[in-house]
């Protein structure tokens, strides 16, 4: 990624996305993103509630 420095919330990222299926078939997608927690996220990880 070679990342510089930090990037600044509010700051919009741009990503490709690659997927490749079953069959080989390759898609992009392109997603521009800004940069922040979710609305309702703490810096505790509370709103982190999926399962490792």
């Amino acid at each position: 990624m070679d990342l510089k420095g930090a990037v600044a919330k509010g700051t919009n990222v741009p990503l490709t996305l690659k997927f490749e299926d079953a069959k080989g078939v390759k898609t992009t997608l392109d997603v521009t993103l800004p940069v922040g927690a979710p609305a309702g996220a703490d810096a505790g990880g509370a709103a982190h509630q999926h399962k490792h």
